[in-house]
């Protein structure tokens, strides 16, 4: 008797709890984020087979897809603690926050650090190492971790995502905030970098023109979820809407610079391959063509006659505009 009034009780606590911003939120969140990891590991089965870059690059980009791993297999845990394992037994409030939450919280940091070093590593390159822009980059870039890092102490002692709405909250909106100026800065500054290099060469510029473009997509689909998770932590800070968007942004960041590693190998076949020729005058003297006027039936008239010779070589010259390694 007493077992079946704790379970009424139990499933009278659970309906007064809206399911669709917490756990129905939790689980289009890893809905979202096992398709983006299926798409992580095509990208980095592809980087790792075309790869020649530095050790460096090659083991940073396995150490940022473990973290993924971990970050999905940490969400699954979660949704799988609060609808199975813990099923009529959990309080009411089914947002309570775990120690899976609080290890995606950690790894969303660790992950984004570390691929936007590696976009800034880029823009090092391209902009001729400018320390002042690096620096601003850096700025939001590292306050953005911290933040989140501060988040994360904070979790331990929160007891759900409603103590976000709390005295605390500044903490999470300056996270978001730095992160998304972060993101605005690093696509802006790389797309502005590529746009200066333009040069006479037609194929440089079409490839440049193709970086352009895909990097004002990649920048605006990460900036948007940016966007996404702003506002509805700003309208809604005590359930997981919040966290559903802001999951995804780690594996976005990553998927963007594994498919612009992954892009370079066909722009460079494509440049190596195909060099370019133009025509070019030389200077030798060899008759081609040959212009006479012949006496006909006077043997004493002289013989006049013009020789012209007009030739043309061709000079091989490889567009060497842009380095498609950075």
């Amino acid at each position: 008797m007493n077992q079946a009034n704790q379970t009424m009780a139990v499933l009278v606590a659970v309906s007064n709890v809206n399911l669709g911003t917490t756990l129905g939120a939790s689980l289009l969140g890893v809905f979202f984020c096992a398709i983006l990891y299926g798409v992580t590991v095509v990208q980095v089965y592809t980087f790792f087979h075309l790869s020649d870059d530095r050790w460096v690059v090659k083991v940073s980009v396995f150490i940022m897809w473990m973290l993924t791993t971990l970050h999905l297999a940490f969400f699954i845990e979660t949704l799988y603690t609060t609808i199975v394992t813990n099923y009529l037994t959990t309080p009411a409030d089914v947002n309570t926050i775990s120690w899976s939450e609080l290890g995606i919280t950690v790894i969303e940091a660790l992950l984004s650090i570390l691929v936007r070093c590696l976009f800034c590593s880029r823009i090092w390159n391209l902009s001729s190492r400018n320390v002042y822009l690096i620096t601003a980059i850096l700025i939001p870039m590292v306050a953005d971790s911290v933040f989140i890092l501060i988040v994360a102490v904070k979790e331990i002692h929160w007891r759900s995502f409603a103590s976000l709405a709390g005295p605390d909250m500044w903490i999470a909106y300056a996270g978001d905030i730095t992160g998304l100026v972060a993101d605005i800065v690093l696509g802006s500054s790389q797309i502005l970098l590529l746009w200066r290099r333009r040069s006479q060469f037609h194929r440089t510029n079409s490839v440049l023109r193709l970086f352009i473009v895909y990097s004002i997509n990649t920048c605006v689909l990460v900036t948007a979820c940016a966007v996404i998770t702003l506002v509805t932590f700003a309208i809604m800070p005590g359930n997981e809407i919040y966290q559903a968007a802001y999951v995804q942004l780690g594996p976005l960041l990553l998927n963007s610079l594994l498919a612009s590693y992954n892009l370079r190998w066909s722009v460079r076949q494509e440049i190596s391959g195909n060099p370019l020729q133009y025509p070019m005058i030389s200077t030798d003297s060899t008759p081609v063509l040959d212009f006479g006027r012949k006496g006909t039936g006077n043997s004493s008239e002289g013989e006049q006659s013009l020789t012209v010779r007009i030739e043309t070589s061709t000079e091989t010259t490889t567009d060497t505009g842009i380095d498609c390694r950075c």
